[in-house]
């Protein structure tokens, strides 16, 4: 069935996605939680192997509680990263797929009219779905994790974003 799915589909293939990203990490016992908007291009070079590059932008932050009624906003600025993917076409309108990548994060802390930027590069493992209505128009769902193999800063992220794709 897979390969029926994978014939059907012309390679090599170019897509872009836009969608929203929710991020969570426990940083020192505290819940962070922000929203970006992130945006990929990607080449699929044939039915099951494919690159992506992403680029994130923060649109939400969280305010961080420091104690004795002190709070501190924290901000993603931009996140970059590449991945190399691994497709398991389901049929020619669906997708499972892995991906592994590696990146670098740029957040900002601001307290007391103080701010502090950072940047952390990190691997990235994830996996998804996508669904495609017609051709060339679908919607896709992932978990991605960041830091999973240094443990220093743990993020997990959902997104959904629109996919779009060019053959």
């Amino acid at each position: 069935m897979a390969s029926t799915a994978a014939s059907a589909q012309v390679f090599p293939g170019f897509y872009v996605n836009v969608g929203y990203g929710h991020w969570m990490a426990d940083e020192s016992g505290e819940d962070i939680t922000l929203g970006t908007i992130t945006g990929r291009v990607g080449a699929r070079f044939m039915p099951f192997l494919g690159v992506e590059g992403e680029a994130s932008f923060g649109i939400s932050d969280d305010d961080v509680d420091l104690g004795s009624g002190s709070t501190a906003s924290v901000s993603l600025e931009n996140d970059f990263a590449a991945y190399l993917v691994g497709f398991f076409p389901i049929n020619p309108q669906a997708d499972l797929f892995a991906r592994l990548g590696y990146g670098n994060l740029s957040t900002e802390v601001e307290f007391g009219g103080i701010s502090d930027s950072g940047d952390d590069d990190q691997w990235r493992l994830g996996f998804g779905g996508q669904f495609f209505f017609n051709p060339s128009a679908g919607v896709r769902a992932e978990y991605t994790n960041l830091g999973w193999i240094d443990g220093d800063l743990e993020i997990d992220v959902f997104s959904i974003s629109a996919v779009f794709r060019f053959q």
